[in-house]
Order: C-alpha cells, then sequence, then structure tokens
C-alpha cells in the first residue's frame, strides 16, 4: 500500500517540472494590429579606401530607395501578414507581399525583421521558437510623445578580412524596429570597403499615442508624418504567468484530493459478515 502511495507522489513530482516549464515558457504575442503602418526612413551608403573605385550597380541600384512602409494586412496568432512598399527617388514604389512568423522566426517578406514579437526582456529568444538570437537588454528611448522602453538586439562578427554588425533598436510594447543599423566591412589587398544600411522610423508620433509613455533617458525623436489610424484590433488570449500557477495549483491539490480518497477507501475496515453454526441432529 505505502509503496504504490510512494510511486504516485514520486511521479506527481517528477511531473510538475516538465508542467511548469512548459507553461512558463516564453510566448509570443504581437504588439501591432492590422491596419497600422509603420513608415521608415531609408538610407545605404558605400564606402571603399580605393579611390579610384566605383560602388556596385546593385548597391547604386538599391540606393534608389528613399523610404520603407510596413502594413499589416492581418494578425494571426504569431503569424502577421505584411505589404512592404519600397518608395523610390523617382516617385515610383513597388509593393510585396509575405508573412513573418514571431514565434517560429519564419520571414517571407522584404524587412520583415523589423518586426518582433511585442513584451520581451533581456537575455529573451527574440522567436521564441525558432533560431538563437536574443534580446540583449532593454534601454529607455525618446519619442515625439514621450519616453517608451526599447529592446536592444546586437551580433557582431569578426574575422581576419571582414566585420559585421547588425544592430535595431525594437519598441517593447509594439515589438517593431524604430532604428535598424547594418555595416558589412571587406578587406582584400589592402584594400577596405564598406557598406552601411540605416532605417529610422517617422511615425512613431502616430502608433505611440495610444500608449502612455515611461519615465527615463536617451535615444531618437522621430519625425511627424501623417497620421493613420488602425481599422482593427485582434485580440489573443493569452495565459500570464500567474495564471498558469494558478492553474497548476488547482490541479495538483484535486489531485492530491483524489489520492487521499482513495488512500482513505482502501484503509476502511471491510464488515465481518458473521456466520452461525448450529449444533443438533438432524
Amino acid at each position: 500500500m505505502k509503496s504504490k502511495q510512494i510511486i504516485i507522489f514520486s511521479l506527481i513530482l517528477l511531473t510538475l517540472p516538465m508542467i511548469v516549464g512548459t507553461t512558463l515558457a516564453q510566448t509570443a504575442v504581437a504588439g501591432v494590429t492590422k491596419g497600422e503602418i509603420f513608415d521608415y526612413n531609408y538610407n545605404l551608403a558605400w564606402t571603399s579606401t580605393d579611390q579610384a573605385a566605383t560602388p556596385p550597380a546593385i548597391y547604386v541600384q538599391i540606393n534608389q530607395t528613399q523610404s520603407i512602409q510596413l502594413k499589416i494586412t492581418d494578425v494571426s496568432g504569431s503569424r502577421i501578414n505584411i505589404d512592404t512598399v519600397k518608395n523610390y527617388k523617382n516617385g515610383t514604389q513597388d509593393t510585396q507581399s509575405g508573412f513573418i512568423n514571431i514565434d517560429t522566426g519564419d520571414i517571407e517578406v522584404s524587412y520583415g525583421n523589423l518586426i518582433i514579437s511585442a513584451n520581451l526582456n533581456a537575455n529573451d529568444k527574440m522567436y521564441p521558437s525558432g533560431g538563437h538570437a536574443v534580446i540583449k537588454d532593454t534601454a529607455m528611448r525618446t519619442y515625439s510623445t514621450g519616453q517608451r522602453e526599447t529592446n536592444h538586439y546586437i551580433d557582431e562578427s569578426t574575422s581576419q578580412e571582414s566585420y559585421q554588425k547588425t544592430e535595431i533598436f525594437f519598441d517593447k510594447a509594439k515589438g517593431v524596429a524604430v532604428n535598424y543599423y547594418s555595416e558589412d566591412r571587406e578587406t582584400s589587398d589592402g584594400i577596405t570597403t564598406m557598406v552601411i544600411e540605416t532605417l529610422t522610423n517617422t511615425n512613431a508620433d502616430v502608433w505611440t499615442a495610444a500608449s502612455a509613455p515611461t519615465p527615463t533617458a536617451t535615444g531618437i525623436s522621430p519625425t511627424p508624418t501623417t497620421a493613420r489610424t488602425p481599422t482593427a484590433t485582434v485580440a489573443a488570449f493569452v495565459f500570464s504567468a500567474v495564471d498558469w500557477l494558478i492553474v497548476i495549483a488547482v490541479i495538483i491539490i484535486v489531485l492530491i484530493l483524489i489520492i487521499l480518497a482513495w488512500y482513505r477507501r482502501r484503509r476502511k475496515p471491510k464488515t465481518q459478515q458473521t456466520q452461525t453454526t448450529y449444533l443438533g441432529t438432524f
């Protein structure tokens, strides 16, 4: 009897860490909503220590981009559908439609890496179920609407002949990039070429207006543009860590009550049947 009880309780104790670990795992939450629009100034710079060198044609073409706009066309769980609109200096534009998955990190649209999960913290994975990129730290930055908390991502790699750096600041509450910086430096035969790509959000005064600014210091001052209002809001039902702890506690209590009831029933003495013996002559 006792050995059975010990086994049952041991199984419960062994299962609890797995339940807690699963339920408290990082969850991707979309901070953007259908209809929102995010505008960026775009710049590409190519330099070389060889004074006679000229930039490759591909960079000349890319540098014709004046601005980039991300339009949120749909939000379903961790999948966000986006139209990426490139506006060129000659007045033309083109649009690419695709999606990103802020949980797995699948990106099938240009500049989809400018949107990640909302409300991440230092050391959280940028994509909870994919990749190894993590948020380095959080920092306060200045918007036209006040100061807000941002998530800071940075990745650097250096070799004998190259240096690469990508640095992005995301608005924490929205999961949207406010600054993007990419540097690629190559050295060959004593000649160093460098390509720097930057994007800076220009309409943060619109999409931060509905949220209360958070106090503290340092950052960017985006340039205001024409206001746009989201056409719809998609709400997701997400358990918080506290909610999951309550659920786990209830499950444990129910299991304990069931085990106690079973134990008492097993210990209840059986009613002894009395048997009367008649002695005599038949």
